[in-house]
């Protein structure tokens, strides 16, 4: 039986032009902290630090610290005061960033029907963010961090996509088996690695032709919201149960 289920945020639960945002997003945080790093050398150096720490794989050390070690070091400066500024910029420019999402019409419903069933649910947005900057993004799709059991962050989490860590990390932070939690993602690469550790899988917007073995259901966020409605058991299953 079913008690959990773990939401990817963008392509899931928002749409996203991820391009545009990537180069609006990354061209503002440059600006904020270009008197401590050379606007020219940021970009590029926070790809290499997502890099390092998405590559990471200790179960003792939080994302953030992997990041923060990794960026602070090349540049000489204070993790503390990168991690400060970092903070601040989520939570004073980042939400202008609002206007590359667009929220998913079927979120809202598809969230308080989740809650009114008792599940307990979980943002697996990729933890390369503070919580503040995931939370904003949470309110960007049109819905409230509150209504969420947990939501990741690269301070509460120690793994990140695609590792298998990342998935087992949310199911202990829910009190739910991997076993009995659903993953809800858009990326075949990214989320359907959840199904190696015994998660179900729903994939949206990816065709995989019955190919790939981590893949249990496609379609669309519609499709999803009636298998949580028979609480994921397929027609052919009740008509069996019912035999």
């Amino acid at each position: 039986m079913k008690q959990g289920i773990l939401f990817d945020l963008d392509g899931t639960l928002c749409k996203m032009d991820l391009d545009q945002f990537n180069k609006a997003y990354m061209t503002g945080m440059a600006e904020y902290f270009q008197d401590i790093v050379p606007i020219e050398a940021f970009a590029g150096q926070v790809m290499k630090s997502c890099g390092f720490m998405v590559a990471h794989a200790n179960p003792y050390i939080f994302c953030k610290n992997v990041f923060m070690e990794h960026f602070a070091r090349v540049f000489g400066l204070n993790e503390e005061q990168v991690w400060n500024r970092l903070v601040e910029f989520y939570t004073e420019v980042f939400p202008q960033y609002r206007e590359y999402v667009e929220p998913c019409p079927e979120n809202q419903a598809l969230i308080a029907l989740a809650r009114e069933k008792g599940y307990k649910i979980a943002v697996a947005s990729n933890a390369i963010m503070p919580l503040v900057a995931i939370e904003e993004r949470v309110r960007w799709a049109g819905l409230d961090p509150a209504q969420f059991d947990f939501v990741t962050g690269m301070e509460n989490m120690h793994f990140c996509k695609p590792n298998t860590g990342f998935f087992q990390e949310i199911a202990q932070h829910i009190g739910v088996p991997a076993e009995n939690c659903v993953m809800l993602g858009n990326d075949l690469a990214e989320d359907m690695p959840a199904h190696e550790i015994g998660m179900s899988t729903f994939l949206i917007g990816e065709e995989t032709d019955g190919q790939d073995e981590n893949v249990d259901w496609h379609g669309s966020l519609e499709d999803f919201g009636e298998l949580l409605a028979n609480d994921f058991v397929l027609p052919e299953q009740l008509s069996d149960s019912e035999a």
